[in-house]
């Protein structure tokens, strides 16, 4: 399977989990038309999440659906690493995958002391310089943080085959959401809960680190009620210097391995991230964890138009959206729109008209601005967003800030920076008898996905990520494309087929007078 053929069966799958079981097969026929290929592909990978069962709901690190994925992508037998020795480490079982490796739960057997630990190791099938230079940064990073709410790195190593791998504290706990709900806490106690993740990823930025992937799946509750966050994978220095050659990490590439739902404007469009783009994925966990419901309808749309709500479309404030079953967290209630409402409130110990009057006011305002799409209207640290809620809790007023203009009904909005912006379309085919031919539609977006990632690499300009752009074909007029992406400049390309070569033709387009 090629790579651009695994991210089109991965799409298709993860834009399928958010939906029914009744909803799955028809969606899915739809989105792969006639490929029946495609189709017998995300089935498939959709049979294996759902055979996954409850055994890999709660993994240590990563996704339900990374695990799935990755079990998908390197089919394995019995796993050769269970019961082998690492360093002091006896690896028992493994407890979850990532975006780079898996993760086991291992014990010392060294018989200095008794410690469970869990081990992160890349594995064969998925070692890429690309991959191994993410993990060794990874914990590189993890190394210069230490932090009561940051999962401690405690050991690190290479395998006798060259695997890198690194050593954590064992965390025994729930995710956060689910946390929250089985103790039906209320939002007081959710506040004071989120102010520690918060103090935890400012404790980041001080030394220099953007996580980038903040999400509730990377936030475990232990027994005691301390969150711990987790995975770093694709963190980025805000001080290149501080682990030399390995930081070296292109934007569009990085970009491939974020969480639409929480990811900010900026990471969408593949402009630079600083510490206000975790600002913003903090607050979308802040609005999901009061409100129990997605701040924007991703279900079941393109890449494209994800790229487009987040960038685009303003949140209901939180006071409104509880009143909206069909914007619920999936999978977290069961039962007919009236008992799914009842059960959220119920797991926060209030009634709609009570949570209805928290919620207004004050926590509407600090939710919307950590949301603004615009990152110097944003909180500018998670420190700010802390000392709002602390603020709040206080019974203090919160930060004033200006706002910007309504117009029509929503928030005027602005672009990052369209001055330097550029997107790179598919290079389209010259070849007559490869017009229709799904082999040359490949190599032009994997074309223009590889200009992508070299151009990212440059700071001073901005580059729409590959997702965003997938939806431009042969026919598309590049200036009207440039206009909907944004963008100041455009890449449009042709290739042609010359013996075994292929020769490629590029011209740079202002989207402003189309010289």
């Amino acid at each position: 399977m090629t790579p651009e053929r695994w991210r089109q069966v991965e799409e298709i799958f993860q834009a399928a989990l958010d939906l029914g079981p009744q909803d799955r097969s028809r969606f899915v026929s739809e989105a792969c038309a006639e490929d029946m290929g495609l189709k017998r592909d995300v089935e498939n990978l959709l049979s294996q999440h759902e055979s996954a069962g409850h055994l890999l709901e709660e993994p240590l690190y990563g996704d339900t659906e990374l695990s799935a994925l990755e079990a998908f992508a390197y089919e394995e037998d019995d796993d050769p690493l269970i019961g082998r020795r690492l360093g002091a480490y006896r690896i028992e079982r493994e407890v979850g995958r990532g975006g780079m490796g898996a993760v086991y739960e291992a014990v010392r057997v060294d018989n200095e002391f008794v410690l469970r630990v869990a081990i992160k190791l890349v594995k064969r099938g998925m070692d890429t310089d690309f991959v191994l230079r993410r993990f060794r940064k990874e914990r590189q990073i993890l190394a210069a943080l230490d932090h009561p709410h940051i999962a401690r790195l405690l050991d690190g190593g290479t395998t006798a085959d060259g695997l890198p791998y690194f050593v954590m504290e064992y965390i025994e706990g729930q995710p956060l959401y689910r946390y929250c709900d089985n103790n039906h806490l209320t939002v007081v106690d959710r506040l004071k809960l989120f102010r520690s993740i918060c103090d935890a990823i400012h404790y980041a930025h001080q030394k220099q680190v953007v996580h980038r992937d903040i999400k509730p799946s990377n936030v475990l509750i232990t027994s005691e009620g301390v969150p711990k966050l987790l995975d770093f994978g694709i963190a980025k220095l805000l001080n290149p210097s501080f682990a030399g050659d390995i930081t070296h990490d292109p934007t569009a590439t990085a970009m491939r391995l974020m969480t639409p739902e929480y990811a900010s404007p900026e990471q969408v469009q593949g402009a630079i991230t600083t510490p206000s783009t975790d600002v913003y994925s903090l607050g979308v966990l802040l609005y999901e964890l009061l409100t129990g419901h997605r701040p924007y309808r991703l279900v079941n749309r393109a890449p494209h138009e994800i790229a487009r709500v987040i960038c685009e479309e303003s949140p209901a404030p939180p006071s409104f959206i509880i009143t909206r079953p069909e914007d619920l967290l999936p999978n977290m209630f069961s039962g007919d729109e009236a008992t799914t409402l009842r059960q959220l409130f119920e797991t926060r110990g209030t009634t709609l008209e009570i949570l209805r009057r928290e919620l207004a006011g004050d926590l509407d305002t600090i939710v919307l601005r950590a949301l603004r799409k615009e990152p110097e209207w944003r909180y500018q640290t998670a420190e700010q967003l802390r000392d709002d809620i602390t603020r709040y809790l206080d019974g203090l007023p919160v930060s004033e800030f200006p706002d910007l203009p309504l117009v029509g009904g929503s928030r005027q909005t602005k672009p990052i920076s369209t001055e330097n912006s550029l997107a790179v379309l598919p290079l389209k085919s010259l070849d007559v008898h490869h017009g229709s031919d799904s082999g040359a539609d490949y190599l032009g977006t994997g074309l223009a996905d590889a200009l992508i990632t070299r151009l990212s690499a440059i700071r001073r300009v901005a580059v729409r990520p590959t997702s965003s752009v997938l939806r431009y074909g042969a026919d598309s007029d590049p200036l009207v494309a440039g206009r909907e992406l944004g963008v100041a400049f455009v890449l449009d390309g042709r290739m042609r087929r010359a013996g075994d070569h292929i020769r490629v033709s590029i011209q740079l387009l202002s989207v402003r007078d189309g010289t």
